[in-house]
């Protein structure tokens, strides 16, 4: 899912691509973080 906002409203789990590399693995609540957005682009 491309869209940020529904998949952290409905998804069970999240992951972020960077650079075809996974940099996060998390729960919704846990995304959104300095750490977790550091570095990603839309």
């Amino acid at each position: 899912m491309h869209d940020i906002n529904i998949a952290l409203r409905h998804g069970e789990h999240v992951l972020m691509l960077q650079n075809s590399e996974l940099i996060v693995d998390e729960l919704p609540e846990e995304v959104i973080t300095r750490r977790a957005w550091h570095g990603c682009t839309a």
